[in-house]
């Protein structure tokens, strides 16, 4: 009988796991920096490469500097939130 009791409650325990690992995961998700990426062009449309940017926050006067590759293309991967 005590082993029916075990097996009983063995589902609701992987349950409980289950819903403990999905919500670690979406809080570890949370974070306080952001990615910026994106294509810099000329008016034409044409693509610049070796391109320097800066990004700024006026707020709190962060500055962040980048380099776009042969393609034009950047990623800034750990921009700060705030403001």
């Amino acid at each position: 009988m005590r082993r029916k009791i075990v097996c009983d409650t063995l589902p609701a325990m992987n349950s409980r796991v289950l819903i403990l690992l999905l919500f670690s995961a979406v809080l570890s998700a949370q974070t306080n920096v952001g990615r910026i990426s994106g294509t810099v062009q000329d008016s034409s449309g044409a693509v610049i490469p070796d391109s320097a940017l800066t990004v700024t926050n006026p707020a709190t006067g962060f500055k962040l500097g980048g380099k776009t590759d042969a393609s034009g293309s950047f990623v800034l991967p750990s921009v700060p939130s705030g403001s």
